[in-house]
């Protein structure tokens, strides 16, 4: 469980009630056009509230993260350290300005020395995975996990969600076993508090017995809480145990609607999952190669490498578009080079016919390897033969023949078929 997956909180709802005052709450009816000229006079609670009108595209703006850092930044000179907390944001994600997580840090440890916890949170994980200069190469801040800790463990002693459930991470990625049983009175307490991440993080320690005794029923329960409190990736998870009736009974209809919903959340996953519902017509689910394609689509623009395979597919088959090889080999490049044993298999095949790709044997070799050290037969099968003719390699009989036994043992009926014809004893 690794401790930082683009974790930095977004609070900055709680930031804005951090400096509501009642004439604040009274301006939350402003227009946008009144609320501008506030700002204008250099009023900072005017300020953050026009930045955040701004990120977040309340009170009829547009959102425009220019206009937001704008917005941020005067407030901060005028002294309002919620907005330096939000500028930091900013700096963080690169919304209205270059990311930069120097910069950002630099926000966060100010804001934190006022007593900010969002910005002390923050703060915390930057220390922990260590801050990069603005090129992203070498560190400005180094890696401090006492210090991260440390800070984690204030927060926790004020009762800060989020640092629960963050610390747990850290004991959960000791090497030590020892640390790993501190991890779940964290988790129960986020959970308590509503943290979706936190209970998926139970059903992980009790799926796989980390932390406390594997127990299947309890992951379950927590992972169905986790996806009613709104966790994409619990969902996500909880249909796929539909699917493979893992810890619950097999049913395909409500692993579809799972699947659908973290589908919809934006999960690339689930995006995939649900292409190949509508592209095998699984599960009940009408065949409908238009809706696959959409799926699969949403899931490559996050980079799955599953969906740009079958993307690639589609495309050199002509199946629901026209055909077009050289379409299926940019994108069999891309899913390739994700690891995709299927999507190495056809590119490699590519590479050796110059279809859509410049013919190049070597370049076909290096990619029915890759695909064949995954446990493709297929690839293994032809990775032989090319061992064995000294095809786009230097010629290894000894080398093709085990790779040949082995894609004949993986089930690939040309390699026991050319075997037998060629009287070669498994």
């Amino acid at each position: 469980m690794s401790f930082l997956k683009n974790n930095i909180i977004k609070f900055l709802a709680l930031v804005v009630l951090v400096v509501c005052s009642t004439a604040a709450l009274q301006r939350k009816t402003e227009g946008l056009g009144k609320l501008e000229k506030t700002a204008a006079t250099g009023d900072s609670i005017a300020q953050l509230r026009l930045g955040n009108a701004y990120y977040f595209g309340r009170r009829g703006a547009q959102i425009n993260y220019d206009l937001a850092f704008k917005w941020y930044k005067r407030a901060v000179d005028s002294g309002s350290i919620s907005a330096l907390f939000n500028l930091g944001l900013c700096h963080d994600a690169g919304h209205g300005t270059e990311k930069n997580e120097f910069k950002a840090f630099e926000c966060y440890k100010e804001a934190a020395e006022v007593g900010l916890p969002q910005a002390k949170f923050n703060l915390a994980l930057l220390y922990h995975k260590g801050v990069r200069d603005g090129s992203g190469r070498m560190p400005r801040v180094p890696r401090n996990a006492k210090l991260a800790q440390k800070l984690l463990i204030e927060l926790c002693d004020k009762e800060f969600t989020p640092a629960y459930r963050e610390l747990a991470k850290i004991f959960l990625d000791s090497h030590k076993k020892s640390e790993h049983a501190k991890a779940r009175p964290l988790l129960e307490k986020a959970a308590a508090n509503g943290d979706a991440i936190a209970m998926n993080l139970l059903s992980d320690c009790f799926s796989k017995g980390v932390g406390s005794a594997k127990n299947e029923p309890e992951s379950v329960k927590w992972l169905k809480k986790a996806a009613a409190n709104g966790s994409v990736e619990a969902t996500g998870k909880l249909a796929y145990r539909y699917e493979n009736g893992n810890g619950v009974e097999r049913d395909l209809e409500k692993a579809f609607r799972f699947y659908k919903m973290a589908a919809v959340g934006g999960l690339p996953m689930a995006q995939a999952k649900l292409g190949d519902y509508f592209a095998f017509g699984q599960g009940g689910v009408k065949r409908n190669i238009p809706e696959a394609k959409k799926w699969y689509a949403r899931a490559a623009l996050s980079h799955n490498p599953k969906a740009l395979f079958y993307l690639g597919t589609f495309a050199m088959q002509g199946i629901g578009e026209k055909k077009d090889v050289e379409k299926a080999a940019k994108l069999f490049i891309l899913a390739a080079r994700l690891g995709e044993p299927h999507a190495q298999y056809n590119l490699a095949r590519f590479h050796m016919k110059g279809e859509g790709v410049k013919k190049n044997q070597a370049i076909a070799v290096h990619w029915f390897r890759m695909a064949a050290l995954q446990g493709d037969p297929k690839s293994q099968r032809e990775l032989a033969f090319c061992l064995i003719q000294g095809k786009g390699t230097k010629e290894d009989y000894k080398k093709g023949l085990r790779w040949l036994k082995l894609a004949a043992e993986n089930g690939d009926r040309q390699a026991v078929k050319f075997m037998r014809d060629s009287g070669i004893t498994p």
